[in-house]
């Protein structure tokens, strides 16, 4: 069950491409997981483009199992190159294929930072990982509370560029006890 073949990366459906529109070709590995019986496969991305009309749906029937016809004026190329990287996907691919399982335990990951106490914030600050730009308006960040803290961190959040929603349990933001205080800040 362990083979390797080639596919065109389909994003949509086949009757919606034209037969001039170019499609990346793709390793496809068949295997058999471990842990079920059922099969699975694994689809890796090779890089190399091919038209559809250039594509030979019945390569594996032929005798040099090219999948890319001699329509294609570089289609030499471009066979070898597939050829190689199945070859190399093969020789590594139980790096690659990889079915590591949780191990189940009956006591809660607390996630506690490692180091002394002192050092622990400094620790996980260190180790999470940042948050990309781009997908900074993709995270909502909820701030409970409307006062001098929650209005602060609200305005500047929202700033950089991340969805907020700020709750307060006042009939208006404005309600908030350090904004509408008797004394300290409105004096």
């Amino acid at each position: 069950m362990n083979k390797v073949t080639f596919s065109l990366n389909y994003r949509k459906p086949k009757l919606s491409y034209a037969d001039d529109e170019e499609l990346i070709v793709c390793l496809r590995y068949y295997y058999k997981s471990s842990s079920d019986s059922k099969s699975k496969v694994k689809k890796i991305s090779t890089g190399v483009k091919c038209k559809i009309a250039d594509w030979d749906i019945d390569w594996h029937k032929n005798q040099s199992r090219d999948p890319i016809k001699k329509s294609d004026p570089d289609h030499k190329r471009k066979n070898k190159i597939l050829k190689v990287k199945a070859k190399s996907f093969l020789n590594n691919v139980k790096e690659l294929i990889s079915e590591t399982k949780p191990k189940l335990s009956s006591k809660l990951n607390a996630k506690i930072p490692l180091g002394d106490l002192k050092n622990k914030w400094l620790n996980h600050k260190n180790k999470i990982n940042l948050v990309n730009p781009a997908n900074k308006r993709n995270i909502d960040i909820i701030v409970v509370g409307t006062g001098l803290a929650g209005g602060s961190a609200s305005a500047t959040l929202a700033e950089l560029g991340y969805n907020v929603k700020t709750f307060c349990y006042q009939d208006s933001p404005r309600r908030a006890h350090s904004i509408a205080a008797q004394g300290g800040i409105n004096a």
